[in-house]
């Protein structure tokens, strides 16, 4: 009977580390669903939030159920962030009081502090789960006064969080990761020229040029009679340069690196009349295919969202697969006639041709009393 005891308890121990081990294994964090963007609050600060594209609905990117999402909120009163595709990057502080970084990991949903300095640049996606920034730090003399700012690039291992400086002589500002391939990683360094080149350990820097394909695309910006914005192709075998669009407010190329296969862009704004209140902008966002300029999808955007601009933003492009998002506010008047104001974003997909505004409720303010 003893023995019986004994062989059924070294089962469940073992089924306990079996468990145990199981439990500590981190899985890669899958987002579907969420896009995350910065709402202004109206009592003055602003808050990471998560826009939910299925439901449609916006909450605050916070990790904590109890949290009621305050100045004190982790994911609340930051002055920038990063997304990734496992992480948030927050920052606090600034230049004149100094910048922390913190990271939240979406797989342990824990926010930790990262690292202290006087900047840091956008946090920038590169291979096999490595991202790159920049962070600046002071550098003092034997009487403690600041003689210079040394800026260093750092890689960190979102899966292991191994965190490793690349640089061993400073750099002279931010390095800015524009494109990889293989072994050959291209920036845009501060203090230099054109673009550089260098392997994946950031050594052999030299100047780079991207391989000249059939098209390339150029644009240019009026400012005669308010910003606008003209994009055109050119065919590098014969020299023929056409025009893609003119007259838009603002335009982003849908993908990450320097040649696009499309872009958005707004093609004309127009201030409300006496009977659409001046607050309103009426406008459409069109995708256009940089490629097959016949492939075009159009979006009227309703009368009380009002869309500023679309330009990509380098520290979040506000993109999950097709959807595309952009920073929208959404006008209510109440039955005395009281105006107010709610931040969201704008979501367009090429793909499934869906055009829809996703709200965050907490974010009304009122910018204009009735009486």
């Amino acid at each position: 009977m003893k023995k019986i005891i004994s062989l059924i308890l070294i089962t469940l121990l073992m089924f306990s580390f079996v468990s145990c081990k199981d439990n500590n294994e981190i899985s890669e964090y899958k987002n579907d669903r969420y896009i995350y963007g910065m709402v202004p609050m109206p009592e003055g600060y602003a808050t990471i939030m998560k826009f939910d594209i299925i439901e449609k609905t916006a909450v605050p990117a916070c990790p904590d159920p109890l949290c009621d999402h305050g100045r004190s909120c982790p994911v609340s009163g930051i002055t920038d962030f990063s997304a990734t595709k496992n992480c948030i990057y927050i920052k606090r502080g600034d230049v004149s009081t100094g910048t922390r970084l913190y990271v939240y990991d979406l797989r342990t949903n824990k926010i930790e502090l990262l690292m202290k300095g006087t900047q840091f640049s956008s946090v920038e996606v590169g291979p096999t789960n490595f991202v790159y920034f920049t962070m600046g730090e002071m550098e003092y003399n034997d009487a403690g006064e600041a003689v210079k700012e040394n800026f260093h690039l750092y890689r960190r291992n979102e899966i292991t969080g191994e965190l490793k400086r690349l640089t061993t002589e400073p750099l002279a500002g931010f390095a800015d990761l524009i494109d990889y391939n293989n072994d050959t990683f291209v920036w845009i360094l501060r203090g230099k020229q054109g673009w550089q080149a260098s392997d994946s350990n950031f050594q052999n820097i030299r100047p780079y040029e991207f391989p000249k394909e059939e098209f390339t695309f150029d644009s240019e910006t009026i400012y005669t009679g308010g910003i606008r914005h003209e994009l055109y192709r050119i065919n590098n075998i014969t020299g023929e340069k056409n025009l893609i669009f003119k007259d838009a407010l603002s335009f982003r190329y849908c993908n990450v690196r320097p040649i696009s296969g499309g872009t958005l862009h707004i093609p004309s704004i127009n201030a409300g009349t006496e009977e659409k209140p001046h607050y309103i902008s009426e406008h459409k966002i069109i995708y256009t295919d940089l490629y097959d300029t016949s492939i075009t999808h159009t979006w009227e955007i309703p009368e009380d969202i009002s869309v500023p601009n679309i330009y990509r933003e380098g520290k979040n492009s506000k993109q999950l697969n097709d959807y595309h998002g952009f920073d929208c506010q959404q006008y209510e008047k109440d039955e005395k006639g009281n105006l107010y104001r709610l931040h969201g974003i704008f979501v367009v997909n090429p793909t499934t041709k869906e055009a829809f505004p996703i709200i965050y409720e907490g974010s009304r303010r009122l910018i204009r009393s009735a009486e």
